[in-house]
């Protein structure tokens, strides 16, 4: 050992594993202290491999800030400031590239350009990748299930599936669910449904007065009343009317909607303990004035 200057050179020469030893052998607390005579200065433990820097330890007193790090001063790895932890930069701003474990109550933040800010990799078998709590509880869950990804919470969940091309309601940690997960309710309803294919459904349920379902965007193809009495195909120059009421007479009443006489009943069949076919007029293709009915088995 020898000290030269402001210069302590420990192991110079033919020693193998230069050791520095502060021991304390009445117990008390061995100390390592580094001081700086004015302010703004800062404290280093450098790592060197054969006179080339390779790891440094840097504290900064202007900032209040400890790094850690590989390679040059610059290759900053891990800082520690205010109670944060930093991987990758030396700020806590969510602007900055890196990672910050935030210790006031900022929580977890990852910034990058360019690629996935997070990945989860799970191992060997289907299940959770990611839970969310709220209180300890757990309130949601993002996984894996045949090779697709769900996510919800408790028993109502989404499954993705890419090789079907479709979205499905699945129960719990994504398992087959059928017939009980609903969309919307009576006072969370969504706006509009825009399909291109077909709708399989057990039913179709229209809760509101005078429900219509519409051809384009005016022009309405079926309505029905909701006490059930009357029941409306088509609008225009062609309409047809189902009606029923209760001890009276249950008709079927085709219209013409006349530009002139507006909308004119111009045949009806009506049945109550009888049957009734009144106007009814048949025109032969072409514009003729004879037709026919045919009954045929």
């Amino acid at each position: 050992m020898r000290l030269s200057g402001s210069t302590l050179d420990v192991g110079r020469g033919n020693v193998a594993d230069a050791t520095v030893l502060i021991d304390s052998a009445s117990g008390g607390d061995p100390t390592l202290v580094f001081d700086t005579g004015a302010t703004n200065r800062s404290a280093v433990i450098r790592f060197k491999d054969q006179g080339t820097i390779s790891g440094f330890i840097n504290y900064h007193h202007q900032y209040d800030r400890m790094d850690f790090g590989t390679g040059s001063s610059t290759g900053i790895g891990m800082s520690l400031t205010g109670g944060n932890l930093l991987v990758g930069k030396t700020s806590t701003s969510y602007a900055v590239e890196g990672i910050a474990l935030r210790g006031d109550n900022a929580g977890v933040q990852s910034t990058v350009t360019d690629e996935a800010c997070f990945t989860a990799n799970r191992l060997n078998s289907d299940g959770r990748l990611i839970l969310f709590a709220q209180d300890t509880a757990t309130v949601g869950e993002v996984g894996t299930t045949g090779g697709d990804l769900y996510i919800g919470t408790g028993d109502t969940t989404l499954k993705f599936e890419d090789g079907s091309d479709r979205i499905v309601p699945r129960g719990t940690d994504g398992a087959q669910r059928d017939g009980a997960i609903s969309l919307g309710s009576a006072g969370n309803r969504f706006k509009d449904l825009y399909l291109s294919g077909t709708i399989s459904s057990s039913g179709l349920y229209f809760p509101s007065s005078n429900s219509r379902i519409y051809a384009g965007t005016t022009h309405r193809m079926l309505e029905g009343h909701i006490n059930g009495s009357q029941l409306q195909l088509g609008e225009g120059y062609g309409l047809i009317n189902l009606f029923k009421t209760q001890n009276a007479s249950n008709e079927l009443k085709l219209y013409n909607d006349r530009q002139d006489a507006g909308n004119v009943a111009v045949s009806k069949v009506s049945g109550y303990n009888s049957v009734e076919v009144a106007n009814m007029t048949f025109y032969r293709g072409g514009g003729g004035a004879s037709g026919y009915i045919r009954f045929q088995n």
